[in-house]
């Protein structure tokens, strides 16, 4: 079997760091698999053939059997040159909640001259993947399915940079207990919540990796709120889980989320997690396995922290189990393959 992956660009972001982990099982169970992109970024390593689209040629996308899209741009491509697919079958990935991402990302004019595009777009797709039942309610496609995201960690805390590292123990020198996160920061991700938390808990020290739009205004907001010396902001860090061992809890204070993979990612390097009181967390994690705190309610957030601080191994080690028995690359890939194999049989 031969399949291409469409991806708008390279970079270590969510859609292209589960599209990689799928690739990784494919090889392993001798598929043939190549990967597409539009833009130049900084590149993620992968282990088959990578070539880059260039004004919008198309591909030879009948030397494959199934070609699987990823994000608008890969499905505005693929829907442009299907009149020329006779054979290869067309399966595209819906990442998230179409018309709240666009409007966390951009604004609402994009989101609602774009969302209804994007919606004919994806209906011209043999087959419509949803990463969350949370999602797939929202559309009533035909000829959809879902398959959860999982994930292969490299865990090496050697490899962390080591300024960073002596940073977060300065921090953590203080005596707070250190609360973390990472994303692509916009307000959607919720962590002007954590900023406002250690406004009214000076036993809590917060860290936050990642860059994006809304990270200046954070950085006002802790000014602002005087708590500094508390807060440590760091940079996009290339697998920012191998600094998780310095952290005692990550919070993922979300108000919008396709699924999380970033908590799934701290799980499996043993963090107890606290997540935001939103449907798609509560299909993935239960109340045995994460705590969960009402959205804008601090002293709800406040609240989850005390939890977890009282059975810190219990939660610790829950987590960590169910994570490794339900969302591993190899559990995600294997339902991927079924899928393709579906298709072209």
């Amino acid at each position: 079997m031969k399949v291409a992956f469409i991806v708008p660009s390279l970079q270590n972001l969510g859609p292209t760091i589960v599209v990689n982990t799928i690739i990784k099982h494919l090889c392993y169970n001798g598929v043939e698999t190549s990967v597409y992109y539009f833009d130049e970024s900084e590149a993620m390593d992968f282990i088959c053939p990578v070539y880059k689209i260039v004004n919008n040629s198309p591909i030879d996308f009948d030397s494959f059997d199934i070609i699987h899209s990823n994000m608008y741009r890969p499905d505005k491509y693929v829907y442009h040159w299907k009149h020329r697919i006779r054979k290869a079958k067309i399966v595209t990935t819906i990442h998230q909640d179409i018309f709240r991402n666009l409007r966390y990302n951009y604004n609402c004019i994009i989101s609602v001259c774009f969302t209804p595009l994007w919606i004919k777009y994806i209906k011209k797709f043999d087959r419509k993947i949803f990463i969350s039942n949370t999602i797939k309610n929202l559309y009533s496609f035909e000829n959809s399915l879902v398959i959860h995201n999982g994930i292969d960690i490299e865990y090496d805390s050697q490899s962390a940079d080591q300024l960073y590292v002596e940073k977060i123990w300065k921090l953590k020198q203080h005596g707070y207990t250190l609360l973390g996160t990472y994303a692509a920061i916009n307000r959607g991700k919720g962590i002007d919540q954590l900023i406002e938390l250690a406004r009214i808990r000076k036993d809590l020290g917060i860290v936050i990796i990642g860059n994006g739009k809304e990270k200046h205004a954070l950085q006002l907001l802790a000014r602002r709120y005087n708590v500094n010396e508390q807060i440590l902001f760091l940079p996009y860090l290339q697998s920012p889980y191998n600094y998780l061992q310095h952290i005692d809890i990550y919070v993922m204070p979300s108000r919008n989320e396709g699924f999380g993979l970033a908590m799934i990612e701290a799980a499996m390097v043993g963090v107890p997690v606290i997540c935001s009181n939103i449907p798609i967390f509560h299909e993935i994690f239960n109340e045995n396995q994460a705590v969960f705190f009402d959205l804008e309610n601090i002293g709800s957030l406040s609240e989850a922290v005390n939890i977890i601080l009282s059975k810190y191994k219990y939660y610790k080690d829950s987590i960590y189990s169910y994570v490794m028995n339900h969302f591993t690359g190899e559990i995600m890939a294997k339902k991927y393959l079924n899928l393709y194999n579906s298709i072209v049989d």
